[in-house]
């Protein structure tokens, strides 16, 4: 890459936080293939995210990160994004939160798992998007609570973004939902219920984060509803 070489010396600064493995990716034009999405509050993040890319959506900042394997093969580690990284290395916005909401979508592992069998530690992925067993009435689906998230139990909740995953938890359970995003790694959908008491739900929701979430993977306070018909996200 001509560009690289020629602006090298004047990117030291960069340059020595990179990774080899990131800087062969650079240079080798393997980046985008590599980056993928998370999701974190907006307003508790804000001053770390003035120097990041992001987007904004909803109460939320969807965060472009690359995502490299460790030299010693025990696990993955993920290096932000930041607009001094971006002008250093010309790197196309619109071709990175692509290349990551793809990335996101076919290479992270989706799992959706009741949250009775997720505590059984009865974890597993499976070929489609979700893994309901066929075998279960569509009664038995919609009155449980699933836990969505990723294989690695890791910043899963960026899935509320991706709109495939949510319209087909609408498809599987037959009708609208409620989201309770749990943490930053997962969040929680449950059929819509007449006796569900919604100031209760939302109570819990508050008290919970307040008392036992740590702070670094707290997302919202607030109860989500999904509308299957106008395909829209609400807060209750």
């Amino acid at each position: 890459m001509e560009y690289f070489e020629t602006k090298k010396n004047d990117y030291n600064f960069i340059l020595g936080e990179l990774s080899k493995e990131l800087y062969t990716s650079i240079t080798t034009g393997t980046f985008y293939d590599s980056v993928i999405l998370i999701m974190i509050n907006y307003e508790k993040n804000k001053e770390d995210l003035s120097r990041m890319v992001h987007r904004r959506f909803l109460e939320f900042a969807v965060v472009p990160r690359w995502k490299g394997f460790r030299d010693d093969g025990k696990g993955v580690f993920y290096i932000g994004i930041s607009d001094e990284f971006v002008k250093a290395f010309y790197i196309d916005i619109d071709k990175l939160f692509e290349s990551a909401y793809k990335n996101t979508l076919e290479k992270t592992d989706l799992m959706i798992k009741s949250v009775e069998s997720f505590i059984d530690n009865s974890l597993c992925s499976g070929d489609s998007i979700l893994d309901f067993d066929s075998d279960e009435s569509d009664d038995r689906l919609t009155d449980e609570l699933y836990m969505v998230t990723n294989t690695r139990v890791e910043y899963g909740a960026v899935y509320l973004y991706v709109k495939e995953v949510i319209e087909d938890i609408y498809e599987k359970l037959g009708k609208n939902f409620y989201i309770i995003l749990s943490s930053v790694n997962e969040f929680l959908v449950f059929g819509e219920m007449p006796s569900v008491d919604l100031d209760y739900l939302k109570n819990l929701i508050r008290n919970v984060n307040e008392e036992i979430l740590l702070p670094k993977e707290f997302l919202s306070d607030n109860l989500y509803y999904y509308d299957g018909y106008t395909k829209e996200l609400s807060i209750i």
